[in-house]
């Protein structure tokens, strides 16, 4: 009869380590009532469309700014433009509070939900201060939560305190589909200008 006790005594334990605070069974998914894996048109009121550009000049992904969000200065919203259309891949906000006491708050509920972060990405200078965490969600996706501070004057950064959440997976998809149709037109491409000849001298300079 011992082991079947053991065994309840184990159970029993690890769910009130899972359940316990610093112990979250699912990854976040909305902020600024705006959730990841939503279409872009269920929020159209929060997020400004009609300035939607392509992320870093990749077609694959479009980020469309926020509209004014109570307690948010700005953020912004990238979504799927080849496997889901419209899906909602990251969703990133900048804090109107932008003291660093308010960081460290922020931090310290992250780190009480969430357990310890998975990397550090700030510099010894202690004007960029990034922390992450990897977690999975219940479908066992995987979603990124980075916490960042910036004191700088890198235009590259978000200066103040910012929050980024991604659905890493729903990203990768994206991706893959983008180099997918990518590989595609290039055949084509190349199939097309194999049907014809080219004197050689067109390589050349003349």
């Amino acid at each position: 009869m011992r082991k079947p006790v053991l065994r309840l005594a184990v159970a029993l334990g690890l769910l009130l380590i899972l359940t316990s605070p610093g112990h979250t069974l699912e990854a976040p998914k909305s902020i600024a009532s705006i959730t990841l894996g939503a279409m872009i048109t269920e929020v159209q009121d929060k997020v400004d469309l009609a300035s939607a550009v392509p992320l870093g000049g990749a077609n694959f992904l479009m980020r469309a700014p926020l509209k004014p969000i109570m307690g948010f200065e700005s953020g912004y919203v990238v979504y799927g433009n080849c496997k889901e259309k419209g899906r909602i891949v990251r969703i990133k906000v900048k804090y109107e509070n932008d003291d660093e006491s308010f960081y460290n708050e922020v931090l310290s509920a992250l780190k009480h939900r969430y357990g310890k972060p998975a990397e550090w990405r700030g510099n010894p200078f202690g004007t960029l201060k990034i922390w992450k965490w990897t977690l999975r969600d219940a479908s066992r996706h995987s979603i990124g939560v980075q916490l960042q501070r910036y004191e700088g004057d890198d235009d590259a950064f978000t200066p103040g305190n910012s929050l980024k959440i991604t659905h890493s997976d729903y990203l990768e998809q994206e991706k893959a589909c983008y180099d997918r149709t990518r590989k595609d037109a290039k055949r084509a491409s190349q199939g097309s200008a194999a049907k014809g000849k080219m004197d050689f001298e067109s390589y050349l300079p003349h």
